[in-house]
């Protein structure tokens, strides 16, 4: 496996987003897709951008999908409904009828 010198993947390069009140996920592939979700709705497809670290950050990236962007930040992240706590927050600002800001956790996933 070889690093994609684009790209920054210490978050990793698949993960899931998701928050509750109002329930939403946005499941992302750097470089290739991210579909964002929302309790009720039909899933939104765009393409995905790579993932880049904040300027003299390390703790800090954002990454550009579409008509919006996710940044995220290697912090603490509880789901507010279980006790199960996540390492990465995340707040997704999508660009619909105004803007729009979602928070919530992520999780990597496995390839």
């Amino acid at each position: 496996m070889a690093r994609d010198e684009g790209g920054d993947y210490a978050l990793g390069r698949t993960l899931n987003c998701f928050g509750t009140e109002p329930f939403w996920s946005l499941d992302v592939i750097q470089g290739a897709t991210a579909t964002f979700s929302r309790m009720g709705e039909d899933p939104q497809g765009f393409r995905a951008g790579l993932a880049k670290r904040g300027a003299g950050r390390n703790d800090k990236y954002i990454l550009g999908f579409g008509q919006g962007l996710m940044v995220a930040s290697v912090f603490e992240c509880s789901d507010g409904m279980s006790d199960r706590l996540y390492s990465i927050s995340a707040d997704v600002v999508l660009v619909e009828q105004g803007l729009n800001l979602q928070s919530g956790c992520c999780s990597i996933q496995p390839e």
